[in-house]
């Protein structure tokens, strides 16, 4: 039995070609979310803007709700396309390593998403203009209407001073019934 000269060669070049052709496609699957959440995104807005019944605290429930379902939705496409390239025992130990790692490092920022979310599922926060009283961590009362939320955060008018609270310093606040 021969072997045909190269053929070690022409193995290489075909495993090169093939992990490259598999690279294009995680690659090419991450960047068609990409898109899709911006055509998402620009659909909502063009629907905020032409509506003619603009609520405030519709619009801000929403909006947060989008950005969590995409924020899912881009981790475990990001993690299923990287398992197209790499193989699955390493897909288990990175996604670990960067799970523990992110988690340490994003701990304040992870808090201020689970806060927002149970803070968010309080009816009266969601009204606009809704006047509240926040007990900060420092001791500081802080008192005015939540003019914006975003994921970690919202905006309290408190005079002609906009602060930002994360929503973590909800820990106990305080608002008058309607």
């Amino acid at each position: 039995m021969t072997t045909m000269p190269g053929g070690t060669l022409f193995d290489v070049a075909n495993a090169i070609a093939d992990w490259t052709w598999r690279l294009f496609a995680a690659v090419s699957i991450v960047m068609a979310l990409v898109m899709v959440r911006k055509l998402v995104y620009s659909a909502y807005n063009k629907a905020i803007q032409t509506s003619a019944c603009y609520d405030a605290q519709e619009t801000w429930q929403v909006y947060l709700n989008l950005q969590m379902v995409w924020l899912f939705v881009m981790i475990v496409s990001v993690i299923a396309a990287a398992g197209i390239v790499v193989d699955e025992e390493w897909i288990k130990q990175i996604t670990s390593a960067c799970i523990v790692g992110v988690g340490f490092a994003l701990r304040q920022f992870i808090e201020d998403i689970v806060w927002g979310m149970a803070r968010r599922s309080d009816p009266a926060l969601m009204k606009s203009n809704k006047m509240i009283t926040i007990m900060t961590s420092k001791g500081k009362p802080v008192a005015g209407s939540i003019r914006n939320m975003n994921i970690t955060s919202c905006h309290v008018l408190s005079g002609s001073k906009v602060i930002v609270v994360p929503w973590a310093e909800f820990r106990m606040y305080s608002f008058e019934n309607d």
